[in-house]
């Protein structure tokens, strides 16, 4: 019987495999590792998972400098016959037998979420406005983040930020206390420069001290910096409520390339001439009827 395997790493995506019978895999930080494990707390080669027999699998610990802990005790070795969770040093791995339907299942959303980024990707190098072209790249992030809202900022700082478009959010509330912890996730994406992935699951220190995102209820934030030959253009976010969320290495890889390439797009547009002519559109008043 095949398992799925969520190795969890605290500020980084998930990484989720499918164990299959045939063969073992050694978790840690060496590269001759199956499974490769980037964290400090993990040994070179940390712990050893094989199939056992009626549908069990055994995980072993190879000797490791900070050990093996199943279900919060430390142990040797453990037979794992049901859904449960073990730690590799701080890292923690959830393990859940599965058959080849659900492994099929997996393989095939996978190429479904591949051939959705595809599609956005098109979708924004096809729009013929400014406005179409934020509106595409929001709903693209919003659909393969599968968040619920969000929002796109352009400028290249954060006191030139504005909000340029919005999904599922009443502009009033963008000034309020609500959005406070969302303001704290853009300032810490513009200042490393780098995809910002938070799920409740394994970064609930970081979100707890957000004020905003405990009291809205929020499990899973995105946000994404738009560069482009090292200029930062602006930043789009994307959360969701869904306490199951939890974002993947797929997830990263898909929402990293399509940023890259809509902040490509956006940057080859007149950006400045055409957010001139939409506030210029704004502030007309509408004809006397």
């Amino acid at each position: 019987m095949p398992a799925k395997l969520i190795v969890h790493l605290p500020d980084r995506p998930a990484s989720v495999h499918v164990l299959h019978e045939d063969r073992a895999v050694r978790l840690g930080r060496s590269t001759s590792a199956e499974l490769l494990v980037q964290h400090s707390s993990v040994s070179r080669l940390h712990v050893e998972l094989a199939y056992a027999d009626a549908g069990a699998w055994r995980v072993v610990d190879l000797d490791s400098k900070n050990g093996l802990r199943v279900e919060g005790h430390r142990v040797p070795e453990a037979l794992l016959r049901q859904a449960c969770w073990f730690a590799i040093g701080d890292v923690f791995c959830e393990f859940e037998p599965i058959d080849a339907t659900q492994a099929d299942a997996l393989a095939q959303r996978d190429h479904q979420r591949r051939n959705s980024a595809v599609t956005w990707t098109q979708r924004v190098e096809t729009s013929r406005s400014l406005e179409d072209l934020l509106q595409s790249i929001l709903a693209g992030i919003v659909e393969l983040a599968d968040c619920r809202r969000g929002y796109v900022l352009l400028g290249g700082g954060l006191q030139d930020l504005e909000v340029r478009a919005l999904h599922a959010i009443d502009p009033k509330e963008l000034d309020g206390e609500a959005f406070d912890g969302s303001r704290s996730v853009v300032a810490r994406c513009f200042a490393e420069r780098q995809p910002l992935f938070l799920s409740a699951r394994t970064d609930q220190a970081w979100l707890r001290q957000q004020a905003s995102v405990v009291a809205h209820g929020l499990r899973s934030i995105v946000c994404l910096p738009l560069v482009h030959d090292g200029v930062l253009l602006g930043a789009v976010y994307a959360d969701s409520d869904d306490h199951a969320r939890l974002f993947t290495e797929l997830d990263a890889e898909l929402l990293h390339a399509f940023a890259d390439r809509a902040s490509a797009v956006l940057a080859a547009s007149d950006i400045e001439a055409e957010l001139k002519a939409m506030d210029r559109l704004l502030d007309t008043p509408p004809a006397a009827p």
